[in-house]
């Protein structure tokens, strides 16, 4: 008889937390899963902690490859799972013990369910809230991860509350037929690729608004930690790849895609700041990214109406092309984000 979840839990140099996150899935008080490891090549001793736990519990299934990156290892997890449902968990995460029992209690037959996360900093953790709860139409949901509209504005920080693969719950045959895109060509953002594909074919989701995810914040590599080579065109490239997905939506998510490309100038000018180049290159660097046409043209666009002071002020000083300003604040907001880690 076939579980009733899989686990697909992508491995890379993650020996000193995935004991912690296997621990959180072997221990669940639901028990009905297998737990699909792909190692993607760790030079670590992730395979042999994955292979001892696997010797211990039947339900865990390791997979071995050579390193072709998180898109990879997520897409070959796919081909490996059995369920009935699939969901995602980063091998430096964990779960809350009833998170699955949570999940697979939802009294209806929905395509995906969307649950929140905590944060877990090195100070402290923070609770992240959707800000939805209960069931909602797919299409609602896709507008929501295309970018934010009107009120949506007000909490620049949740743009991306419901894009990440983890935090789901897909029924298998939503995605038995489906690939990442490669990070490589887009920069960042493969999880929200996928889910507006997911839910072009969905129709029902339920959006539980209590963090049964802990997302690790102490082990990322992300843009905003390192500088990613040609990141603002791989950007460019993935924001014509998301209009070509709504080409045929409604208006609300052609205004939603330009404030998602102009909300996004801040991650590609923290990546500037945060890069090893000459000050007088970094100014250089974001002077471009804000002369692009695209990103101009959303900055322009966007409705500051909603937004909280300091967000008024950020995207109004780039909206001008004010680059000192805007490398300064871009500066004190990396400061802040280091801080919390």
């Amino acid at each position: 008889m076939k579980p009733k979840i899989s686990i697909i839990i992508p491995c890379y140099n993650v020996q000193n937390y995935i004991g912690h996150c296997l621990e959180s899935i072997i221990n669940q008080t639901f028990s009905d899963f297998e737990v699909v490891c792909i190692n993607d090549g760790s030079t670590d001793q992730t395979l042999d902690v994955i292979q001892t736990y696997a010797k211990k519990d039947p339900r865990i299934k390791v997979f071995d490859q050579e390193n072709k990156g998180l898109s990879e290892s997520r897409s070959l997890g796919i081909k490996y799972a059995t369920a009935d449902f699939i969901m995602y968990v980063d091998g430096d995460d964990w779960l809350e013990l009833d998170c699955l029992e949570s999940l697979i209690n939802t009294k209806d037959d929905y395509d995906i369910v969307a649950f929140s996360y905590t944060r877990d900093f090195k100070k402290g953790s923070i609770p992240k809230k959707i800000g939805l709860a209960g069931e909602y139409n797919a299409n609602l949901i896709q507008q929501k991860i295309v970018g934010p509209i009107g009120d949506e504005l007000k909490i620049v920080e949740n743009i991306d509350a419901l894009v990440p693969v983890w935090g789901k719950l897909y029924k298998s045959e939503m995605i038995k037929d489906m690939k990442f895109y490669d990070i490589n060509q887009i920069g960042t953002w493969e999880d929200g690729l996928f889910n507006l594909q997911v839910l072009e074919k969905a129709n029902k989701v339920f959006v539980i608004d209590r963090p049964l995810y802990h997302y690790r914040k102490t082990n990322q590599n992300s843009f905003t930690n390192s500088n990613r080579k040609d990141l603002y065109k791989k950007w460019l490239f993935k924001f014509s790849l998301i209009q070509k997905m709504i080409l045929n939506k409604d208006q609300n998510f052609h205004v939603a895609l330009q404030n998602r490309i102009a909300i996004s100038t801040l991650g590609l000018l923290l990546s500037e700041v945060n890069n090893n180049n000459s000050i007088l290159i970094k100014l250089k660097g974001i002077k471009n990214i804000l002369s692009d046409n695209t990103y101009h043209k959303a900055l322009k666009n966007l409705n500051l109406s909603s937004m909280s002071l300091h967000w008024k002020l950020f995207y109004t000083f780039a909206k001008y092309k004010w680059v000192k300003v805007v490398f300064v604040m871009s500066k004190a907001i990396l400061f802040l984000i280091n801080r919390k880690n």
